[in-house]
């Protein structure tokens, strides 16, 4: 038996779940509907140590799965997260922001360009991940891309504002191996540059012209037990 959490058409300007309540056994939780900001605190993200599948759909007001809490310095771990479906959430700007507290302005500009998962947060048994209709920039930095072990199944679609999987970091050398990674899906990503762009850094106009002629794929990353792969429109990429 399944222990499952499901919540719809709640309207909450705070995170939805707080150092008040716990669920120690929870491991399904899907959300709906909801305008919410945030899903948890940094304190109860770790409250839930059975949580083996989310999936949070349809909240246009959600813009970090995680609250922003500039107290918190510990990494937050999602120990048994096998599966994780984020959905129309067209102002989400990463799962964990853990940046220091900004301005409205500022953390609305900051975060269109930083990756959605980031070295505060990791899944180290996460399999399935499908991403759909979030307006998201980078999917990881390189650190992160390396922190998803088991990952099997990726799906990233309609995100209009997605450049690169993974984000450029010229001080990052080594390649980037997608050890367990089965199948891939990327399609409707009508900018989307290259998978991971490990050239130098370069100025907005330069990167632009210079990722039309380059690429999806190229030595910087692999996936040695890949089986399935389907692009489907993608105006600026190479398959």
């Amino acid at each position: 038996m399944r222990t499952t959490v499901e919540a719809s058409s709640s309207n909450l300007g705070q995170a939805l779940f707080n150092d008040k309540v716990a669920f120690p056994v929870l491991e399904d939780l899907h959300i709906r509907s909801c305008e919410l900001k945030y899903m948890f605190s940094p304190t109860t993200a770790r409250g839930h140590p059975q949580l083996q599948d989310l999936t949070i759909e349809w909240c246009e007001g959600m813009e970090n799965i995680v609250e922003n809490d500039e107290e918190v310095k510990e990494k937050i771990i999602f120990h048994q997260l096998k599966k994780m479906t984020l959905q129309y959430l067209p102002n989400l700007r990463s799962f964990y922001d853990s940046t220091k507290m900004r301005t409205t302005v500022e953390a609305s500009s900051s975060s269109l360009g930083q990756a959605f998962f980031n070295d505060k947060v990791a899944f180290p048994v996460l399999e399935d991940l499908h991403i759909r209709s979030c307006e998201l920039k980078y999917m990881f930095s390189p650190t992160t891309a390396r922190g998803h072990p088991q990952l099997q199944d990726l799906t990233i679609e309609w995100c209009e504002g997605m450049e690169n999987i993974v984000e450029n970091d010229e001080e990052v050398k080594e390649k980037i191996i997608f050890h367990q990674l089965k199948k891939m899906t990327l399609q409707y990503l009508p900018n989307l540059r290259s998978f991971y762009d490990s050239t130098k850094m370069r100025t907005t106009v330069e990167a632009s012209s210079s990722n039309l002629g380059q690429a999806l794929f190229n030595d910087k990353v692999e996936f040695p037990c890949l089986e399935g792969l389907c692009i489907e429109t993608l105006d600026k990429g190479r398959e």
